[in-house]
C-alpha cells in the first residue's frame, strides 16, 4: 500500500485494496464573502457545542453512508470519519458547524484548524440526505472557510473523492480550485466484483 495522509485510516493487512481517485481543492480565504448566517428558515446555522457531539458522529456517517459516490468503502470510511469529528470535538469550542432543524442536527461541517493540516475541511459539508438540494451544504462550507479565515488562515484545503458531488458541485464554489493529488490513495476494501 502505498503512503497515505493522516486524513485516511489504515486498513488490515491482507486485504485487497480498490485505488480511489482523490482531488485536493484550495481557496483562497481572501476572497471568500464573509460568513452570512441566514440561511432558508427553519434552519439555523451555529458552531457547534460540546453536548453535540453525538449527534454530529451520527449526521456525518450517515451523511456518507446514503451517499451513492461512497457506498462501496463507507464502511470503511466511517471509521475515518468518526475519528475526524471526535478530533473536531475535542477542542472547546468545537471545531465544528451545524446546521440545525429545530433542536435536531441536519448538517455538520468538521475542520482542522492545524496550521499544517493537509486538509482543513475533514468531513467537508456533510448534510442528511432528505435536507440535501436547499442550500445547506454551500451554507456549511461559505462558514466553514469563514472560521478557518476568521482563525487566521489565508488559505484552506479540503480533499474529496473524484466523481462525487461534492467534488463536482460544492467544493467548486466560493472559488475552490481543485487538481488532483499526486497520486492516488488505496483506502478501501474491494467490496464491488
Amino acid at each position: 500500500m502505498r503512503d497515505q495522509p493522516e486524513f485516511f485510516s489504515s486498513l488490515p493487512s491482507g486485504e485487497r485494496m480498490v485505488t480511489l481517485s482523490w482531488l485536493r481543492f484550495e481557496w483562497d480565504l481572501e476572497k471568500i464573502p464573509a460568513a452570512d448566517p441566514t440561511i432558508p428558515a427553519p434552519f439555523m446555522l451555529s458552531r457547534a457545542r460540546p453536548a453535540d457531539a453525538g449527534a454530529a458522529e451520527k449526521v456525518a456517517v450517515n451523511s456518507f453512508g446514503m451517499d451513492t459516490g461512497w457506498s462501496d468503502i463507507q464502511k470503511t470510511f466511517a471509521t475515518t470519519i468518526l475519528r475526524n469529528v471526535r478530533a473536531g470535538f475535542a477542542k472547546d469550542p468545537p471545531d465544528c458547524m451545524v446546521v440545525r432543524h429545530g433542536s435536531r442536527i441536519i448538517g455538520v461541517s468538521v475542520l482542522d484548524t492545524r496550521g499544517d493540516a493537509p486538509n482543513h475541511l475533514t468531513t467537508g459539508p456533510c448534510v442528511l440526505q432528505e435536507y440535501r438540494g436547499r442550500g445547506l451544504g454551500s451554507a456549511l462550507l461559505r462558514a466553514s472557510l469563514a472560521g478557518l479565515r476568521e482563525a487566521g488562515f489565508a488559505r484552506a484545503y479540503g480533499v474529496a473523492r473524484a466523481k462525487t458531488a461534492a467534488s463536482r458541485f460544492l467544493y467548486t464554489k466560493f472559488g475552490g480550485q481543485g487538481g488532483r493529488l499526486p497520486q492516488d490513495f488505496e483506502v478501501a476494501r474491494k467490496t464491488a466484483a
